[in-house]
């Protein structure tokens, strides 16, 4: 099916991306995958693999920002019983996460749907540090929208956030398609009324015929 261009864009209609699992792949048992950087992060800070990992699952990691999550990191730094500092551990994160990659065929219909003047967005929940990766792999500028979790202060699923996004972007649900690998946003999405694609970047035919069919209906 072809895209015509700017055929549906006064319908107000948005494709909105999430991040880990559908754009970045995290998923890869091949390629270097999220899980891989953070035993070699735990390696290089010399962190108890088991402690550390419970960082990504603390209830602050995705929703905070500059000293509130410099604390978070100190935390975490001290239960593991490590002599590195803040700094340290931030250039740690931030190489062994770069070497992460992206979905290219993902990424590439993105920027065809942008080329063609479809609105586009993206829902993450993500900590601080990972945007700059998306700094380095990602073109943020060419989004209508960006809604990551350390800035809002909320994450998926919350429902407030969902409807945080539906306010900004000032656009009703049945016109909002929503992609995303976890099953838990998916779920909370459709209550809003939103259209979902559950995928990973693995399923990029799944993601492609479903954002084609979304921006061609009435």
């Amino acid at each position: 099916m072809n895209l015509e261009k700017g055929k549906v864009s006064k319908k107000q209609k948005i494709v909105i991306f999430d991040l880990f699992g559908v754009v970045i792949d995290s998923h890869s048992k091949t390629k270097y995958n999220v899980h891989d950087a953070r035993r070699d992060i735990a390696n290089d800070c010399k962190f108890d693999i088991n402690i550390f990992s419970m960082f990504f699952k603390d209830a602050k990691f995705g929703i905070t920002n500059g000293k509130d999550y410099d604390d978070l990191i100190k935390e975490y730094i001290n239960k593991c019983k490590s002599n590195i500092d803040i700094n340290r551990f931030k250039e740690s994160y931030i190489k062994y996460y770069g070497k992460v990659s992206c979905y290219e065929k993902v990424i590439k219909f993105i920027e065809n749907l942008q080329d063609k003047n479809y609105k586009t967005a993206i829902l993450s929940n993500l900590c601080v540090l990972d945007k700059i990766y998306l700094e380095k792999n990602i073109n943020l500028s060419r989004f209508d929208n960006l809604f990551f979790s350390c800035d809002l202060g909320m994450e998926k699923p919350d429902v407030k956030v969902l409807e945080y996004v539906s306010r900004k972007t000032g656009i009703e649900g049945k016109n909002i398609l929503f992609i995303d690998d976890s099953v838990k946003n998916i779920d909370a999405a459709r209550e809003l009324g939103w259209n979902v694609c559950n995928a990973t970047g693995d399923e990029f035919d799944k993601i492609k015929e479903t954002v084609e069919e979304f921006l061609m209906k009435d």
